[in-house]
Order: C-alpha cells, then structure tokens, then sequence
C-alpha cells in the first residue's frame, strides 16, 4: 500500500503511475490524502477558494515552483497527474480525501456562530 497526503500524495500517484507505466508491479491500495494533482491551478474551486485557508492561491504556487524542475514538468504526467493515463488499466484500490470540502465546512460553521 502507498499513502501519502499533499505533495506526498502526488508522490504515491506518481510512483503507481510510473511502476504501470513500466509494468512492474503495483501497490494493492493507495491513499492520497488531499494530493496535488496538477500545477496548473486555473481552476474554479482555486478562484473560490485562493484566499481565507491555511493554503492560498499564492502558497500552492509557491509549492508547486519548488516541486518543478522547469515548465516543460508541467506536460509532463509524472509531473502534473491529470495528464496521466494508465498502460495496463490498472485498477487498484484508491482512497482520495479532499481537506478543501472538511475547510470549507469548518468555515460555513464558523460563519454561522458569528
């Protein structure tokens, strides 16, 4: 089993990504905890979200340049993880916890006690 949360859940991705790609063995599971999936960040939920959260729009960039090597990384599917697609249609057990929908809870609380 891999795990990993933020950066290393983009790590456990990866590697699993990488081992299929190769086609060595994979992990029965893994669990990426709030992974960093793509280094884009032209999302929607990051506009919604860019500021007011322990990781802003400017702190995930920050993240993310220190993770690159270059900006050819970002084409690259090691690299930014929506680009990947699997070789031998791996099918292993994946767990995905996303902390933005427990913030954006806790945040909705908070307003609603003021």
């Amino acid at each position: 089993m891999l795990c990993g949360d933020s950066a290393g859940g983009h790590l456990a991705a990866s590697l699993t990504n990488h081992l299929d790609g190769m086609e060595k063995e994979l992990p029965y599971s893994q669990i990426l905890i709030y992974p960093m999936t793509c280094p884009s960040l032209e999302f929607e939920s990051m506009e919604l979200f860019k500021e007011n959260y322990l990781l802003t729009k400017a702190s995930m960039d920050w993240f993310w340049k220190q993770l690159r090597a270059n900006q050819e990384n970002n084409q690259d599917p090691r690299f930014n993880l929506l680009k990947q697609r699997n070789k031998t249609n791996f099918q292993i057990k994946t767990l995905v916890l996303l902390l933005d929908l427990i913030l954006y809870v806790m945040k909705e609380k908070i307003m609603l006690s003021i």
